[in-house]
């Protein structure tokens, strides 16, 4: 049997980003499947034709109903390859810096660069650990340096 590929794009939005952490927000999933119930960032299939960014900004659109304000820096942090016995997923995942009342406030979670996504286990799918915790790194080093950006 073939393995299927799929594109996907992610947003994690950010806010509270300090010398001590941050704060990242998710939504619960409502799709049947095995990941029912946990906690995920919104994005989904990168349609034929769309960017990962185009289909980023439609999928968060059309899952929280947030239009993400022309003024927001959505930037790629990183393109990662999971696979299972049926598939092949290509996820691009993507960061901004954004606090809108779209985003429910029980969504938030605070992140310390320590534990980083260690408070989240079980909460969130084991395989959203590895970025998070990636992206934990290197926004404590950015800020260290002095060159965290958006």
């Amino acid at each position: 049997m073939e393995k299927k590929n799929i594109l996907v794009s992610i947003m994690v939005f950010l806010r509270k980003i300090n010398e001590e952490g941050f704060e990242i927000w998710t939504q619960k999933r409502m799709e049947e499947g095995p990941l029912f119930g946990k906690m995920e960032f919104p994005g989904g299939k990168i349609e034929t034709g769309e960017t990962p960014l185009v289909a980023v900004i439609r999928e968060v659109h059309e899952e929280v109903g947030l239009e993400i304000p022309t003024e927001t820096v959505i930037k790629l942090f990183k393109m990662q390859i999971y696979s299972s016995e049926t598939k092949n997923i290509c996820l691009y995942v993507h960061y901004a810096q954004l606090d809108s009342p779209h985003l429910a406030e029980t969504g938030w979670f605070k992140l310390n660069y320590v534990s980083k996504s260690a408070p989240l286990k079980g909460i969130i799918p084991e395989i959203n650990h590895v970025f998070i915790d990636e992206m934990a790194v290197y926004m404590k080093a950015e800020i260290d340096k002095g060159t965290f950006r958006f």
